[in-house]
């Protein structure tokens, strides 16, 4: 039997629910460098490493589903 048409479901499904909780860490980030209370060195590395870096993956996810 041909599972391809499954198999892109559920790969579709799973990029999907990965973008979702990127997004989920994105806004928690940018919420953490509006708070002042957050102390500014991890800020810096909120700001500099961490939310590059989901920004990037989303990104990536978000071609790969305009890909299929």
């Amino acid at each position: 039997a041909d599972q391809g048409p499954a198999n892109l479901i559920g790969e579709e499904w799973a990029v999907e629910s990965l973008k979702q909780g990127e997004d989920l860490g994105r806004q928690d980030y940018e919420n953490a460098l509006n708070d002042t209370e957050v102390p500014e060195e991890f800020r810096a590395l909120i700001r500099n490493e961490l939310l590059p870096s989901v920004v990037r993956h989303i990104a990536s996810l978000e071609a790969r589903e305009q890909a299929a």
